[in-house]
């Protein structure tokens, strides 16, 4: 897993299930042995504006940002803006280890009818981790270890509607992109 491209800040998360073995399979193709599912704060629930940052050791430079509100008389939403910074162990000799992530999310939810509902998110991550050493020794004349850039970028949209068709059951159609 690249940390540095999750897209979902720590602010967002409300709880987090894990489903074992191969009964995960419902969740896609790719979930094989188990999935990790992060459900996220509803954006009914996030109101209002909060801001947070942490500075620290190793040059720690986090900020936060979150905006969530009302949209007309059906409609919740919620903004995160997320930016962390640091320039890695600075105690370890010549080793690189800094980090980069900025995150952009909106999700927006709206009661279409009793039955209905439907959710739209759209977002960017991107995120840049540097490894390696600044004198890389060299053998055979190839550099061992140089400081490299690993660099992602993640866009994403995805809509969900969903349609209760009884107390016990109901059903979902969902279309995501990521880029």
């Amino acid at each position: 897993v690249n940390w540095a491209t999750l897209p979902v800040a720590l602010e967002d998360i409300e709880r987090v299930a894990a489903v074992r073995g191969t009964n995960a399979v419902s969740y896609g193709s790719n979930a094989f042995l188990g999935v990790i599912n992060i459900i996220t704060v509803d954006p009914a629930l996030a109101r209002g504006f909060s801001v947070s940052t942490a500075y620290g050791n190793q040059n720690v430079r986090d900020y936060a940002l979150r905006v969530g509100g009302k949209i007309g008389e059906v409609g919740d939403y919620r903004f995160t803006f997320k930016q962390l910074n640091d320039n890695g162990l600075t105690n370890r000799g010549d080793w690189i280890d800094s980090y980069f992530s900025r995150l952009f999310d909106f999700r927006a939810d709206f009661a279409l009818s009793e039955r209905d509902s439907l959710q739209f998110s759209i977002g960017q991550i991107e995120g840049v981790t540097q490894r390696g050493r600044l004198g890389a020794s060299k053998i055979f004349g190839q550099s061992q270890d140089p400081i490299r850039d690993m660099r992602q970028t993640d866009t994403y949209a995805q809509f969900l509607w969903r349609r209760v068709l009884s107390p016990t059951s109901d059903i979902q159609l969902r279309y995501s992109y990521v880029v």
